[in-house]
């Protein structure tokens, strides 16, 4: 059975955007140090406002709405 956390998850993954609990960065390769940063930085910020999710590996559109980030490797 699903819970109420599964269905706000789902509903964010098909209609991602971003808000106080929910954070979406462009791809990010956790063997670059600079990477790690971005995505401390996210998950503090998060926990600083009560927690949330990351979403990883999507950009902002030209026309506002989030699409897979062309950096991020082609097996995902």
């Amino acid at each position: 059975m699903a819970t109420r956390d599964d269905v706000d998850i789902q509903q964010l993954l098909l209609k991602p955007r971003e808000a106080l609990d929910f954070e979406i960065k462009g791809w990010l390769d956790l063997s670059l140090s600079q990477h790690c940063f971005v995505l401390a930085k996210a998950i503090i910020a998060l926990a600083n406002s009560g927690g949330g999710y990351v979403l990883i590996g999507m950009r902002e559109s030209d026309l506002g709405h989030f699409v897979p980030d062309v950096v991020r490797p082609l097996e995902l």
